[in-house]
């Protein structure tokens, strides 16, 4: 029953996740992701519920149990290519919606119609008996497995190659690509699946939603992804996975090969020492994972340190000019632009620009509405990625855009006393085009 137990586990982390990631972010695209995550949470559940009620050897609800799984199993692929197919816009289309409404039909079909019995067994795995298609001579099981675990995702690969071209921006790129490797990731590890559970483990096969949960949660990271990758952040990523997880995942598979004698002579003596193993491994990669942690936390503190460092410095005695063409350099240094506009109030015209090391005349009015906005939000840094996120940006989501369109900037900062306004900076974006966060 240890299959029973992982698959409970892993619907319980699932909906533990699902209910993380919706309290840290409240943005459209973290919703759509949520759905495919919470439904495969319902999958595991279900595979479960099936695994059990053959188990105790009740044939017929096993059975309905399995089909219902297998449609479960197939709609999780539709969410995910047709969450790939639009990425990285959000929106649902009609004929999005329609053509996954489809897509579930033919897997009905196929599951009801074509496919005779899908039993979860503990010794044997996946059982399945269906028809055969005569024309081309296979069963309609394979045509299932094709379609949905192997034609979906090379179709949302497809659609991610034919917009990456048209894509400008660089952060929006690089994650496609990644999602493409995600995507060809959890094809693998599914093959990967299959193939131990048809050649050295019988029942592997009842671990297949772990392999879906690893393609899913690369995609939510990639999704969140924010800044630009060079080769060495993409180095220190792969050494931390291969720490934190591959590695773990290897030494436990390594475990279970290693006492799988022992469960055919002593089950209970089997289970204990793997749950040992996998306590020890979990322990050993929380203090791993905390010692990682705690080196990119340092040079994140050492970052700001000297960034505060840098603008305490500042001599104030100094000329308009050369104060203005020292702290362009600290933010060249620490923040990755020089684009820096400084504007001050001006009486009734509202703000204009004191300085700026790109040349640019700028006057915000005084009576602009998006003032009240923000500090009734008491929101008082603005990013232009938010106008598509923050909804109380919504009244005022064209005048922004104008401004950070007329300015070319990314960020608004406005410095204030109260509720009033006294002057505010525009940043220019970042050099290798890695978005502000």
């Amino acid at each position: 029953m240890v299959y029973v137990v992982l698959n409970i586990f892993l619907f319980s982390v699932l909906l533990w996740f699902s209910s993380y990631a919706d309290k840290k972010s409240d943005s459209l695209k973290t919703k759509q992701i949520i759905k495919p995550i919470i439904f495969l949470a319902l999958v595991c559940l279900i595979n479960a519920l099936g695994i059990s009620a053959y188990y105790f050897g009740n044939l017929r609800i096993a059975n309905i149990l399995g089909k219902i799984y297998a449609v479960a199993v197939s709609y999780f692929y539709i969410t995910i290519t047709s969450y790939v197919c639009r990425f990285p816009k959000c929106g649902r289309s009609v004929v999005s919606k329609l053509v996954s409404g489809l897509l579930l039909i033919v897997s009905v079909y196929l599951v009801v119609a074509k496919i005779d019995t899908i039993y979860s067994t503990v010794d044997n795995g996946l059982v399945i008996q269906s028809k055969e298609m005569e024309s081309l001579g296979i069963q309609w099981i394979k045509i299932y497995e094709i379609f949905f675990f192997a034609l979906l995702p090379a179709f949302s690969v497809l659609s991610i190659f034919l917009r990456i071209e048209v894509t400008k921006n660089k952060i929006g790129k690089q994650q496609m690509i990644l999602i493409v490797l995600s995507v060809v990731a959890g094809f693998l590890m599914l093959a990967l699946f299959g193939f131990i559970g048809d050649k050295l483990i019988p029942a592997f096969d009842l671990l297949i939603p772990f392999a879906c949960a690893f393609e899913v949660y690369l995609i939510y990271r990639i999704s969140h992804i924010s800044i630009l990758y060079d080769i060495k952040t993409c180095l220190i990523i792969v050494f931390e996975f291969i720490i934190n997880y591959l590695l773990l995942g290897v030494l436990a598979g390594f475990a279970f090969a290693l006492l799988l004698q022992l469960r055919e002579t002593n089950i209970t003596l089997y289970i204990i020492l793997f749950a040992l193993i996998i306590i020890v491994l979990l322990v050993a990669r929380y203090n791993i994972a905390k010692i990682l942690s705690k080196l990119r936390g340092n040079r994140t503190t050492n970052y700001l340190q000297q960034f505060e460092k840098d603008l305490a410095s500042l001599d104030y005695t100094e000329s308009p000019e050369v104060l203005f063409e020292v702290l362009v350099k600290y933010f060249k240094k620490n923040v990755n632009t020089d684009a820096l506009d400084f504007l001050i109030e001006s009486g009734d015209e509202g703000l204009k620009t004191l300085f700026s090391s790109r040349d640019k005349q700028v006057v915000i009015p005084a009576n602009s509405k998006f003032f009240d906005v923000a500090l009734n939000a008491n929101h008082t840094v603005i990013f232009k990625r938010q106008l598509e996120t923050k909804h109380y940006f919504d009244s005022v989501k064209s005048e922004l855009s104008d401004l950070f369109e007329k300015t070319q900037s990314e960020v608004l900062i406005l410095l204030t006393e109260g509720r009033h306004v006294f002057s505010a900076m525009l940043l220019g974006a970042k050099h290798l085009g890695n978005e502000y966060t």
